[in-house]
């Protein structure tokens, strides 16, 4: 009988080790859950963040937008042509925050003003398109631009 109460034993034994391992496998398993969900909710946290940045970065035209002083509207002109000349915006971006943050008006509103359809403002300011230099002047002329060559060097 001894010997059968030794043998019993071990088993026992094994039994609650693997039990007790179960167990924190499973509390590392919770952990590991948690910290996930921390992390997914600090991520999402951070990438609404950004949204609401891009957003105001967009500065759509709305009712809500301020409009800007003359001079304000001139450092934005000259700041938004040197992007534009030194390669950092392209024509049809510059053409968009130009109508956005200096005049502060949308496609259509723009387009009428211009004498251009909405869809050819679209198409110029998405960089879409081959059009003349009567459009593009016709477009660009509210800010005083015109199309032109300039020494690149």
């Amino acid at each position: 009988m001894k010997g059968q109460i030794e043998s019993i034993y071990p088993i026992k034994e094994h039994k609650i080790k693997r039990k007790s391992a179960k167990k924190a496998q499973k509390k590392a398993k919770k952990a590991e859950q948690k910290l996930a969900l921390k992390i997914a909710d600090a991520e999402q946290q951070e990438n609404a963040k950004t949204a609401k940045q891009d957003d105001a970065m967009q500065n759509r035209a709305s009712k809500n937008s301020q409009p800007l002083d003359n001079q304000e509207k001139r450092q934005v002109m000259k700041d938004i042509i040197n992007r534009m000349m030194d390669g950092d915006l392209s024509q049809g971006e510059a053409l968009k925050m130009l109508r956005i943050r200096v005049l502060g008006l949308k496609q259509e509103d723009y387009a009428q003003l211009v004498g251009v359809s909405r869809k050819t403002l679209s198409e110029n300011e998405n960089n879409k398109g081959n059009y003349s230099a009567d459009v593009v002047n016709k477009v660009f002329q509210p800010f005083g631009l015109k199309v032109g060559l300039v020494a690149i060097s």
